[in-house]
């Protein structure tokens, strides 16, 4: 799935279960990883924004509710998440 949600460009690997959110028009050069092997937070080099995430095993996680626990960093929210799932869901 290729969609856009709120100004983020959405990709959904259905395959590797590997969910890509980017900020529209912004550019990632770096990943790091966050507080657990599951999200990878993609920054960019020059400015040192955050502008997108990378999810491991999104819905397995996304249904065992993971990412309530988890404080997303800004800008990224879990009303975003569940939005991106209900599409997800709508799509299959």
């Amino acid at each position: 799935m290729k969609t856009t949600i709120d100004g983020y460009n959405i990709i959904y690997d259905d395959y590797s279960d590997v969910l890509y959110v980017k900020e529209r028009g912004k550019i990632s050069d770096r990943g790091k990883p966050f507080e657990d092997d599951f999200i990878i937070l993609r920054r960019n080099s020059q400015t040192g924004e955050t502008v997108g995430l990378t999810l491991i095993d999104f819905c397995k996680l996304y249904r065992s509710n993971y990412f309530n626990d988890k404080k997303l960093p800004s800008p990224f929210s879990i009303a975003l998440i569940d939005k991106i799932a209900s599409r997800l869901d709508r799509g299959k």
